[in-house]
């Protein structure tokens, strides 16, 4: 086998030494590839994921498409998400004791085909936004608590192992808590589907 450098990492012999061919005992065969494996032709998956059906209005945040072309493909899905509810939440108080959240949760859903009825939600997870500051207008009743929140960003992955063959669209969206009156503000985000074929036989 000629080299094709001198420093040719299968070729040790070479050194800094102009050598015109290699052992073949310095290289190690080269492994079959398969023509249908690609980059992701094995993948192994443990996973539960509960969803529960929401509550509360969806804010639809991007979407992504995807064909899968046989029975046994899988779709790798993944995201991140910077989010904070929007702007500043004011309380008005008026009676103690009063409970106030220090935090509001964000729950990050995948739907595919279609959001809601006549799609199929397949994963959800849930982030919080924790409160960055509160200020009170007064010491004494009645006074306006005023609540701001941090930015956070959430990661998530998931694998839909049930897709059928044929073009699928995934869409991600964010549950708004009931009460924020504000809504939810997504200031970046990554949403990637990628499909995998059925792994090879053993």
């Amino acid at each position: 086998m000629a080299c094709s450098s001198c420093f040719n990492s299968c070729c040790p012999g070479c050194g800094g030494n102009r050598v015109i061919t290699c052992p073949t005992s310095f290289c190690p065969p080269t492994p079959p590839v398969s023509p249908d494996c690609d980059l992701l032709c094995e993948l192994q998956v443990s996973e539960s994921v509960p969803v529960v059906a929401p509550t509360t209005a969806m804010l639809p945040i991007t979407s992504v498409t995807v064909t899968t072309d046989q029975v046994g493909d899988r779709v790798l899905l993944e995201g991140t998400v910077e989010w904070a509810p929007s702007g500043i939440l004011t309380l008005p108080i008026s009676i103690l004791p009063l409970s106030i959240s220090l935090g509001v949760p964000g729950t990050f859903r995948i739907w595919r085909d279609a959001i809601g009825v006549g799609g199929t939600n397949i994963f959800e997870t849930t982030d919080t936004s924790s409160l960055l500051s509160l200020s009170l207008s007064a010491l004494i009743l009645p006074l306006t608590a005023t609540l701001t929140f941090n930015p956070t960003t959430t990661h998530f992955h998931f694998v839909d192992q049930t897709v059928p063959p044929g073009p699928h669209t995934y869409f991600l969206t964010v549950d708004v808590p009931a009460g924020l009156t504000t809504g939810i503000t997504t200031s970046a985000f990554v949403f990637t589907a990628e499909e995998i074929n059925p792994n090879p036989p053993v």
